[in-house]
């Protein structure tokens, strides 16, 4: 029997757009909030708001799905969240 392997992963221009760009908004609405304040910046909650919306926009980067069918099954892993190979 024919075994067939696939890896996908999310690398596709127009998702790196929409992730760059549901990045940037939040980003440019947190500093003009904090430019337009009159008030004295404190840089540790703004920095480190700013790197949990980068992170977590581009932690989508790091996915990948594997896939494996063959006589036995469909075997498949979606990485980071199976650490081992699925059956069906």
């Amino acid at each position: 029997m024919r075994v067939f392997n696939e890896e996908q992963r999310f690398t596709q221009k127009w998702l790196v757009l929409i992730m760059l760009v549901t990045a940037i908004m939040p980003i440019g609405i947190l500093t003009n909030k904090v430019l337009k304040s009159q008030q004295t910046i404190q840089w540790a909650p703004y920095l480190g708001t700013i790197s949990l919306i980068l992170l977590s926009t581009f932690c989508i980067f790091f996915f990948k799905l594997k896939t494996r069918i063959d006589e036995i099954g469909i075997h498949y892993r979606f990485m980071p969240f199976h650490f081992s190979t699925k059956t069906i």
